[in-house]
């Protein structure tokens, strides 16, 4: 009797539980629905350039120098005295082109980290290092000194911390920035009380090390939430290499070292011709629609030799460290031109596999890696997220400035994380969930992509596939977010605001796009289309047949598909370099070729126009020349003759230089004769040149 009560209540609890979230979503649907967008000319001034630089400096084959020399290089374009950065000056000061750092620089440093703004880490870990340069060779006024150690002694080190601030402290990059500066200040002042939570410098160490070490750890077994950011590796490099240089622990700074090394093949294995290339986590417009503009250029260039020299944050400690040199294995690997090359490489978790990871998010430590994955408001995490804002007082933060005041009534329990499973908020979008990703390099191009990613989720500032032949000839697509190029309105219009899936194989890829304008909670708006970035100016030539829009740059060949017919803009912002295909059912398919293996351009396009096409629906059959038969569609498996081609369950690296396991913290990198062994288990690297 009790058992069939009991079944009673369980069923009417879960119908009033299914009505609760009809009932949510109806109302949601009426207040938050936006209207599909057609495609119409955009307005502003575009974030790309309408021809190359004259004379163009950009190298794309290798200086013939030493990295000390390149370093040399680096140092002298940085010691600039019209600079306004506090390293650059330091170093002015040192070349004897400044007598002293202008006071106001010191007093600017210092007030960003008074002021707690956001990015004031970025601050922080420069003044780190100009300190640490001080006391092995002084070069502040006393006064100077005591500034800036007055502002790191009154600034606030993590979110657990007392005191308000306008600082996102969570992100990948964020959280090694402020654990790097927490550590090596509390090492400079050990005995010194830190005026915002009253810890000394030695409490403060201790704090920091063990995330220091987890961060590591799980960027040297899981690689990167952030997957090959073009922007926020820049943050990174940094705040690893102020450890390897300054770190009084011998084991500290090796592993410090080996995260920077492994830093290095990272971006080295997705380089082309000194370019960071392929699919980015995180990235901006600008730094997707040119290879120019990589926030990581003047690192490459020291390591590399491709580019020029170039100060910035992870330049210049690149150039000012006294201790850490790149192995040569990785110099190697980056410059490797062989006529094919592939690379397979694997970052980041999923949400539901958290627990296989060892992952709780009730445990604060946790719960704050997975907001490094951009994981806030997902029903695994949402109503720990909720009981962390109340815990820490977070809700005058200005990351939830544009939500309503009403979000801090939000019961963080089982309910609302129930509510969740069933609505899409805005702030799910930036999500960095795993992704199994691919490169192809020739001489000529590469191609590179985030396989099978998510599709038809909703997309934030993830760069999902892209074709380079030179610095200025990229090409791309995606479905557009805001009609702004730039700003904080993130997916930008050449961004993604619904993820495609994507398959490829060697130098031919397909992404399928299945638009579907449902609600999402805060969303801003919705287009009926989806375009392509292809800058005409920048190609040889450029040529329109059969569906196809082919361009040469050199000795190199790409042809674009869309199964819509696709228009250019030719007038507004976009004119010249947008192709858009109306629709929200879109096959784009990409071909890459070049002189040496596909003849001329004219015999390049006719094989393409000759070949066998069918595209409906979703799914695509394509005897693709060179490559084989190609059959995809936004559900089934991806398959090249017959054969399947896996997209996900990848190595953390698998190329011709690194075979890694995902989850394991051992590697062996081999090129041109040298080999770097890293086992971050055991502190060890091994350098064999």
């Amino acid at each position: 009797m009790k058992s069939k009560k009991a079944k009673i209540i369980a069923l009417a609890v879960a119908v009033a539980a299914v009505a609760l979230v009809a009932v949510v979503k109806v109302a949601i649907d009426a207040k938050f629905g936006v209207k599909a967008d057609k495609w119409t000319p955009k307005e502003g001034a575009p974030a790309w350039s309408s021809s190359a630089p004259v004379p163009d400096i950009q190298r794309t084959t290798p200086e013939d120098s030493t990295f000390e020399e390149r370093r040399a290089k680096t140092l002298e374009v940085a010691a600039n005295p019209e600079a306004t950065s506090l390293l650059e000056s330091l170093l002015a000061v040192r070349a004897g082109l400044l007598e002293k750092i202008p006071d106001e620089i010191v007093e600017q440093s210092a007030k960003i980290l008074d002021t707690r703004d956001d990015c004031a880490d970025f601050t922080m870990i420069r003044v780190v290092r100009a300190l640490y340069e001080h006391s092995a060779s002084p070069v502040l006024t006393p006064e100077q000194h005591a500034r800036l150690k007055g502002a790191v002694l009154n600034f606030k080190y993590w979110v657990d911390e007392p005191g308000p601030d306008k600082m996102i402290s969570w992100t990948e990059n964020h959280q090694i920035l402020f654990h790097s500066s927490e550590y090596l200040m509390g090492q400079m002042f050990p005995d010194e009380t830190f005026n915002n939570n009253k810890r000394s410098g030695r409490d403060h160490m201790k704090h920091a090390e063990p995330y220091i070490k987890k961060w590591i750890d799980r960027r040297a077994r899981w690689g990167f939430s952030e997957w090959d950011s073009n922007v926020y590796m820049a943050e990174n490099l940094p705040a690893i290499l102020a450890l390897a240089d300054y770190s009084l622990d011998p084991e500290m700074a090796r592993l410090a070292a080996m995260a920077y090394d492994l830093t290095l093949f990272d971006i080295g294995s997705d380089l082309f011709r000194g370019m960071y290339a392929g699919s980015h986590g995180r990235t901006y417009t600008k730094k997707i629609v040119s290879g120019r503009d990589d926030s990581v250029r003047g690192v490459i260039y020291q390591v590399w030799g491709y580019g020029y020299p170039t100060p910035g944050m992870s330049s210049t400690s690149l150039a000012m460290s006294r201790s850490y040199r790149p192995p040569q294995a990785i110099v190697n690997a980056g410059r490797a031109l062989p006529e094919e090359y592939v690379t397979r490489e694997r970052h980041g978790i999923r949400l539901q596999d958290l627990r296989m990871h060892g992952l709780d998010p009730k445990n604060p430590d946790d719960l704050v890696f997975l907001w490094g994955m951009s994981a806030f408001t997902q029903h695994q995490v949402v109503a720990h997220t909720l009981a962390a804002f109340h815990k820490w007082d977070l809700w005058k933060h200005p990351f939830v400035d544009s939500a309503p005041k009403e979000i801090k009534l939000i019961p963080a329990n089982g309910l609302t994380a129930f509510i969740t499973r069933f609505l899409t908020i805005e702030s799910d979008r930036a999500l960095l969930s795993e992704v199994n990703k691919i490169g192809y390099r020739t001489p000529d191009y590469f191609l590179g992509s985030a396989l099978d990613y998510t599709p038809g989720y909703i997309g934030n500032q993830h760069h999902i596939w892209q074709a380079m032949l030179s610095p200025d000839a990229v090409a791309f697509t995606s479905h557009p977010g805001s009609p702004v190029d730039e700003g904080d309105r993130t997916p930008t219009y050449w961004g993604h605001n619904r993820l495609p899936r994507v398959a490829q194989y060697k130098n031919v890829l397909v992404a399928v796009y299945n638009l579907k304008n449902a609600t999402v909670l805060g969303q801003r708006n919705f287009h009926d289309y989806t375009h392509a970035f292809f800058p005409k100016w920048a190609f040889d030539v450029v040529e329109t047949e059969g569906g196809w829009t082919f361009g040469k740059k050199g000795d190199g060949y790409i042809a674009l598909y869309s199964s819509v017919p696709a228009f250019w803009a030719e007038e507004g912002r976009d004119a010249g370099v947008e192709l858009v295909a109306p629709g929200r059912r879109t096959i784009w398919i990409c071909q890459m070729g070049r002189r040496a293996t596909d003849g001329s351009f004219d015999r390049f396009k006719a094989s393409i126009l000759g070949a066998e096409l069918k595209a409906k629906g979703l799914n695509v059959d394509y005897d693709a020349p060179g490559a084989g038969r190609i059959r995809f569609g936004w559900k089934g498996d991806f398959t090249v003759n017959g054969k399947l081609e896996p997209t996900r369950g990848f190595k953390r690296f698998d190329n011709p230089y690194c075979q890694a396991d995902f989850n394991k913290s051992e590697f062996a990198i081999s090129a041109g004769g040298s080999k770097l062994t890293l086992d971050f288990a055991k502190a060890l690297r091994q350098i064999e040149d």
